[in-house]
């Protein structure tokens, strides 16, 4: 649209120009010329209606083509700020349902006693949790918590849904909604996303996962605060446990980056101890590298710390799940369904350990939120 403007309006400059310069071209040829121009002489009146026939018929032709131009912009400008007022009409109402609805989220989060209901609920939970359980056994602990407490928590996830269902089936444009859900993300504490999280892995929040993958809801929730990752977490201090977050953060953040942009992704972490590699084979098949060297760790080094405790056994089963969850529960099988296949392999040399790991679908591409 940018463009078309700008050609638009210097076409309509060139075209008067041409025009101006038609016009005192003949002014100058009728002065200095053919002399039918004479400020103190008699006026030929019939090279004088020639000229008048040629410049009224010529520029007067171009002059008439730069009003219609400019007409048309100027209509064109006029559809543009109807079109901008009726959507700002439209974002004011959708302002005034948005904010309504976020008042009675918050009005909900009141009655069940602020915020510090999911914290003290997930501590529980958390604490109450079998470290050696797997996946279905943390859903049944979720299934527990939401028996116990369904007449609010109900209530709750039917609000935040139809906040972010408001958002998704908005008619605004893709930046104002993105803004919206940010707003409406910023209202949730981590602990609220880890119920979100696994509510969603139930049939109670099935028709909630478009939504968290559209707007990438459970995105800060960390790895290592789901119940199934428990088992990794007992022997790490809380920093190390910050740290490991924020390294599994930064490497999925860069697998997405390997998958959209088709590119070699590689960070090291431990100041080299510690490498990934992720590569993209093809659409159907990723490759991710974990490479475990025996160099000696400085005292002072922080970014990656807490992948040193693990043995080799534990860091490639580690990974192994971090790389299950984020192609496959993290997106609730939407994107990567139950066709997607990791596979793993370890090698030992006399100075490193390589974990290979290959994601595969057969069926469809392999998809990152």
């Amino acid at each position: 649209m940018k463009c078309q403007k700008k050609i638009l309006l210097i076409s309509s400059v060139l075209i008067t120009l041409i025009g101006l310069f038609i016009f005192i071209w003949f002014c100058v040829r009728g002065f200095f010329y053919e002399q039918f121009i004479i400020p103190t002489g008699i006026i030929s009146l019939e090279k004088s209606s020639q000229f008048g026939d040629f410049i009224g018929g010529c520029c007067g032709a171009l002059f008439a083509l730069v009003g219609v131009l400019l007409l048309f912009e100027t209509l064109r400008l006029q559809r543009t700020e109807i079109s901008e007022s009726r959507y700002v009409f439209k974002l004011q109402q959708f302002d005034n349902m948005f904010f309504n609805l976020l008042t009675l989220y918050n009005s909900i989060i009141s009655s069940m006693q602020g915020k510090s209901f999911f914290t003290q609920k997930q501590q529980s939970i958390y604490q109450n949790f079998n470290q050696d359980g797997g996946r279905k056994i943390a859903k049944n602990a979720y299934l527990s918590f939401y028996a116990e407490n369904e007449p609010n928590i109900a209530q709750y996830f039917r609000v935040l849904y139809q906040i972010f269902s408001l958002i998704s089936h908005s008619k605004l444009n893709e930046e104002d909604k993105v803004r919206y859900a940010k707003i409406a993300r910023a209202q949730l504490s981590k602990d609220e996303i880890f119920f979100l999280y696994y509510n969603a892995n139930t049939i109670y929040g099935n028709k909630f996962r478009r939504y968290i993958n559209e707007f990438n809801i459970t995105k800060h929730l960390s790895i290592l605060d789901k119940l199934e990752f428990k088992k990794y977490c007992v022997s790490l201090t809380n920093i190390e446990n910050h740290l490991l977050h924020v390294a599994f953060f930064e490497i999925r953040k860069g697998i997405k980056e390997c998958i959209k942009q088709n590119k070699e992704w590689y960070k090291t972490f431990l100041q080299g101890a510690i490498a990934i590699k992720c590569n993209k084979i093809d659409s159907f098949n990723i490759k991710f590298i974990v490479i475990r060297t025996l160099k000696e760790i400085p005292d002072d080094v922080q970014q990656g710390l807490g992948f040193n405790e693990f043995t080799p056994e534990q860091l490639s089963s580690l990974f192994y799940d971090f790389l299950v969850d984020v192609f496959l529960y993290s997106n609730f099988f939407l994107l990567n369904d139950k066709n997607t296949i990791i596979t793993s392999r370890m090698t030992r040399e006399a100075t490193k350990i390589t974990i290979t790991y290959e994601v595969k679908n057969a069926k469809t591409n392999i998809r990152i939120v």
